[in-house]
């Protein structure tokens, strides 16, 4: 006999909750039992998904029977009570980042989670796609220390995104960043930042150096208003290692080993056949044409969002109480990073 399908429930129906509506969806063994909102659109968004069931209040969601786990996707402002809510109701949670508004309220959080026993897990989806775990395998097998480059960065109207604008550019598009080093480079020992903010006060743009504790450094950028390379580049002492755009959703992890050392001596500067192939336009050209290094295709599918709610769907099913890939530490070291940045900025 089959195990019955897990039920999952929305809190929120802005964006990311239709998105995942669509992914949980997809999921074999999940079903949609319910979705909350306050706003009063939760039967017209019920509706429209095919969820069995609206709520007006959060808490008659939560007591829906058959309900193991909720997707919080609602404002960034009530992620915290969300939460807290659920954890009060013994029920399962993935929530969109970022889960707090700070060191504190996170801390406040994790205590509650931790104290129900129930499996939590900040909704960071890169980590999850193929091109990602590619990169951080190829990091795990190389020598340190490193230097990682990683920006995310696109033009957006304040009038069209307020949600986007109200989170400011760290929490909303930074925090994938910071993720990132985490996971290739390890602890952070220092950081710095510089911050540009908008007449709201709200970081538009920011750029982050952080060291890591086994000497490695990362230049991270992250805009709202600004079209940013949208890449990622690990330089390791044997090789070159990026992610080409959109740094969200890659497909391809370039790998281009590191060249020979110069040797000293023989020919005067200038006058050897390599100096003299490299003045030549026409080889330059074709070099430039050709591909360069190795090129793994590495693709997600029809549903970006797929793999995490999978892992997530995963480990609800094991009886797991934590993710080895996002750890509420993890989360928790996210909220300090941010709330340091944005002291400094």
């Amino acid at each position: 006999m089959s195990p019955r399908p897990l039920g999952f429930g929305l809190i929120g129906t802005g964006a990311m909750a239709a998105r995942m509506a669509g992914t949980l969806r997809g999921l074999p063994g999940v079903s949609l039992v319910g979705v909350a909102s306050h706003s009063g659109r939760a039967e017209g968004f019920a509706a429209r998904h095919g969820i069995a069931s609206a709520h007006a209040a959060t808490e008659s969601l939560l007591a829906l029977p058959g309900l193991d786990a909720v997707y919080v996707g609602n404002a960034n402002r009530d992620h915290a009570a969300a939460i807290l809510a659920a954890a009060r109701a013994g029920k399962a949670v993935l929530c969109e980042k970022p889960f707090a508004l700070g060191q504190a309220e996170g801390a406040q959080v994790l205590e509650a989670v931790q104290r129900a026993g129930i499996l939590f897990m900040e909704a960071i989806a890169p980590p999850f796609l193929p091109a990602h775990q590619r990169l951080a395998e190829r990091a795990a097998a190389a020598a340190g220390p490193f230097q990682l480059t990683a920006s995310f960065g696109y033009p957006e109207e304040p009038a069209l995104r307020p949600g986007l604008f109200a989170a400011g550019a760290l929490r909303d598009r930074g925090i994938y960043l910071l993720a990132m080093a985490l996971r290739l480079c390890g602890p952070v020992e220092s950081l710095q930042a510089a911050l540009r903010r908008g007449p709201d006060g709200q970081d538009r743009e920011a750029a982050l150096l952080l060291r890591h504790a086994d000497g490695s450094l990362s230049q991270l950028t992250a805009s709202l208003d600004r079209l940013l390379p949208n890449e990622v580049t690990l330089a390791a002492p044997g090789a070159l290692f990026r992610l080409p755009a959109p740094i969200m959703h890659p497909e391809a992890l370039l790998t281009l080993p590191a060249p020979p050392p110069a040797v000293q001596g023989g020919e005067a500067p200038g006058q050897g056949l390599k100096e003299r192939l490299r003045r030549s336009p026409l080889l330059r050209r074709l070099r430039a044409a050709l591909p360069q290094g190795g090129r793994e295709h590495l693709p997600w599918g029809t549903d970006p969002y797929a793999a995490e709610a999978a892992h997530f769907s995963g480990l609800l099913r094991q009886g797991a109480v934590r993710s080895p890939i996002l750890p509420p530490e993890l989360s928790l070291t996210l909220q300090k990073l941010m709330d340091q940045a944005l002291e400094q900025g």
